[in-house]
């Protein structure tokens, strides 16, 4: 995902990673700037992400609006707070 923000994100542009353990199941949302001309498009650097935690049972979710890219991956971890909560 970092590839990505760095290849497709406006140069200079924030981002943000957010990581985070429930019930077995580690989630990560990556949200950044994206170029108008992109939003809403899917790229073969997602699919190959979403191909990669399909085979690990994972899943990700993609969507755009007001100029920032969102997506949401999880993958399952077979146990409980694997990720510490700060």
């Amino acid at each position: 995902m970092a590839n990505n923000i760095l290849k497709h994100a406006p140069p200079g542009s924030e981002c943000s990673l957010t990581l985070h353990e429930e019930d077995a199941v580690l989630h990560g949302v990556f949200v950044n700037r994206t170029p108008d001309k992109r939003a809403g498009r899917v790229g073969l650097g997602l699919v190959g992400i979403e191909e990669r935690l399909r085979l690990l049972n994972g899943t990700a979710e993609v969507s755009a609006a007001d100029g920032l890219w969102r997506t949401h991956v999880t993958l399952p971890t077979g146990q409980r707070h694997l990720v510490p909560r700060l």
